[in-house]
């Protein structure tokens, strides 16, 4: 690895919306090449796209296809063709870090640098041209990106750079790696390794996990238990709430945070979550072993958003969520001493047995 820092500083007179940067450009560059930003770039993100607000689903039954290609709402990407631009700021990235992987060479390269400078985020930029075969990656300081990355979407950035008067100065510190990758998990494993070289993780001890148990379990049993339901809601009981606000199998839900009451609660919580999951059980599952994933506590569906899917679709997620943490439950209730009621037993293996036979039958 190799460090650089870069300054800039006005010795004399003003100068309006300026900012510093530094570029990589790389020649003999192709499509194969995977580009990688830490949660938001993998592969170029060369994918199919689909532009469609949130929450991304697909509604028209004719675009449904088992075969159906990587694919991701409208999001930075180098095109599946090459020849694209990415612009991103370093709170795009769980890591203010570029990189690649060269197939063809068998070569990792990574730069790391900071969150950014007193006049905010530093910039993220990689484009390609497509007829020199080359590739420039640019960090800037600050981001001064024509557009932002929304939900879905390039609305207008509103970047500005700084106006500097003299005196003023700007210091960017960056470290490049280049290194032997043979395939992408080694420039993964490389990325692991150096990820916080130039960011150590800072402790914030705001508040105190014992206070804040306090809090979700006093909302909890307060503003979420629904006594003539015998469920934890997900909006207070009574509101007029849609179904997916109210209960849901997976995600967040009534299937999930009864965990941690059941761990940390008292008597009380602990008989109300044994109801909630005997609730469960004994109203949400469905002939096929799957369960449904939303509802108003009477009546319940597959799944949705605003309303139930026409078509009886439900999130593999969601049901998956519910296999793992029933079973994380049904530990605890064994671990105190308790009997898991055999019900609940052969319902979770009915469900396990419906993603057995979907995997037979799919292979996915």
């Amino acid at each position: 690895a190799q460090d650089y820092c870069l300054t800039w500083t006005r010795v004399k007179g003003e100068v309006k919306e300026a900012a510093g940067g530094v570029n990589f450009l790389f020649k003999q560059w192709t499509t194969q090449e995977f580009v990688f930003v830490p949660a938001i770039v993998y592969d170029g993100n060369r994918f199919d796209v689909k532009d469609i607000k949130y929450p991304p689903y697909w509604y028209d039954k004719s675009e449904w296809r088992l075969d159906m290609p990587t694919t991701m709402t409208d999001q930075p990407s180098l095109g599946k063709e090459g020849g694209g631009k990415i612009e991103l700021n370093t709170g795009n990235a769980s890591t203010p870090l570029m990189a690649f992987h060269s197939p063809a060479k068998q070569l990792g390269w990574m730069v790391l640098t900071g969150q950014g400078s007193q006049f905010g985020n530093h910039g993220f930029s990689i484009e390609e041209d497509r007829r020199r075969a080359e590739v420039l990656f640019s960090i800037t300081a600050p981001a001064v990106r024509e557009k932002r990355v929304g939900g879905t979407g390039f609305p207008l950035s509103r970047d500005k750079a700084p106006d500097w008067k003299a005196g003023d100065t700007l210091v960017l510190n960056f470290r490049v790696y280049a290194f032997k990758s043979p395939a992408v998990k080694d420039l993964l494993r490389r990325f692991s390794e150096v990820r916080t070289d130039l960011n150590p993780a800072e402790r914030r001890e705001v508040l105190p996990f014992s206070e804040m148990w306090k809090l979700l379990h006093r909302i909890c049993q307060q503003d979420r238990w629904d006594e003539s339901l015998n469920m934890y809601c997900l909006s207070k009981p009574g509101s007029t709430a849609l179904w997916n606000s109210i209960w849901q199998l997976g995600w967040c839900g009534g299937g999930q945070y009864t965990l941690p009451l059941m761990m940390q609660g008292d008597d009380d919580t602990r008989q109300r979550v044994l109801k909630n999951i005997d609730v469960i059980f004994s109203k949400t599952q469905t002939p096929s072993g799957l369960f449904y994933a939303i509802g108003n506590g009477i009546d319940f569906g597959s799944f949705g958003f605003h309303e139930v899917f026409n078509y009886n679709e439900t999130f593999v997620r969601s049901q998956g969520d519910w296999l793992y943490m029933a079973q994380r439950q049904f530990q605890e209730i064994e671990s105190k001493g308790g009997t898991v009621p055999q019900a609940w037993m052969s319902g979770l293996r009915k469900q396990a047995d419906a993603f057995v036979r979907l995997w037979d039958k799919y292979g996915q």
